[in-house]
């Protein structure tokens, strides 16, 4: 699993440099969004930039399982590995983690910085 949030990590900040207009943007929240209906499995993040004088917002969302090639197969293959009923389980808790390790190590991350983990339908 460390080596899928370290990726992940560099994946964000990627994505971060790429909505951020300014160099005094500021990210202002990150929500770690997951979901698993069986077939489909999604893991990604929705993130809000603001400037610094928080008049302009923007936002973007980023599919760690839909856009990165690199992540992927590493999640999938990681899910795969337990069996399908704790799969769900596994995914929330990678989801917890991922929110731990951007949180500690996210480039663009602030302390003002806001989080939260969500699944969605």
């Amino acid at each position: 699993m460390d080596k899928i949030l370290a990726e992940i990590v560099i994946s964000l900040d990627r994505y971060c440099e790429s909505l951020m207009k300014e160099s005094d943007d500021n990210i202002f929240e990150v929500k770690i969004n997951y979901f698993d209906d069986g077939e489909f499995v999604d893991l990604g993040a929705r993130i809000v930039v603001c400037d610094k004088n928080m008049d302009d917002f923007r936002d973007g969302y980023l599919s760690f399982t839909v856009h990165d090639e690199k992540l992927k197969p590493m999640i999938l293959k990681y899910l795969k590995t337990f069996e399908e009923r704790k799969r769900y389980s596994q995914l929330k808790k990678l989801a917890r983690e991922t929110k731990k390790a951007i949180k500690e190590k996210g480039k663009y991350i602030s302390k003002k910085t806001f989080f939260s983990v969500e699944a969605y339908d």
